[in-house]
């Protein structure tokens, strides 16, 4: 697409299927970011937890 686009949701299906780059937050702060291969080998507890619901 070759855009940037900032969205809100805490359904990974949602952001997997729309975005080439993801960041996610916690308490304000970007806790990881990256692609999906990235973040599906996170080791961080919080963006495994987010995966997992």
């Amino acid at each position: 697409m070759g855009k940037t686009m900032i969205i809100t949701t805490h359904h990974p299906h949602i952001f997997f299927n729309l975005a080439d780059k993801i960041s996610i937050l916690s308490n304000k702060k970007i806790i990881f970011s990256g692609t999906h291969n990235e973040i599906l080998g996170c080791q961080n507890e919080m963006v495994k937890k987010l995966l997992d619901d």
